[in-house]
């Protein structure tokens, strides 16, 4: 058991790789104000990228205003 990865014993790497887009993903539209299209300025992705990444994560897409 690594002491420096202790959660690579809990999950495969895809599953850490998923939990770390869900907790990036959630924190940008949370830090932009469901605003999409500053969340993917500021993931250096492409507005459809990000609805994507949501869509696969199974995360909701923030209401528009």
């Amino acid at each position: 058991r690594s002491t420096l990865f202790p959660y690579t014993t809990l999950f495969r790497s895809h599953e850490l790789v998923e939990v770390f887009e869900r907790a990036y993903v959630t924190r940008l539209l949370m830090e932009h104000k469901g605003n999409l299209s500053a969340a993917a300025r500021a993931a250096g992705i492409d507005r459809m990228s990000i609805h994507k990444l949501i869509a696969r994560l199974g995360l909701q897409e923030p209401a528009e205003s």
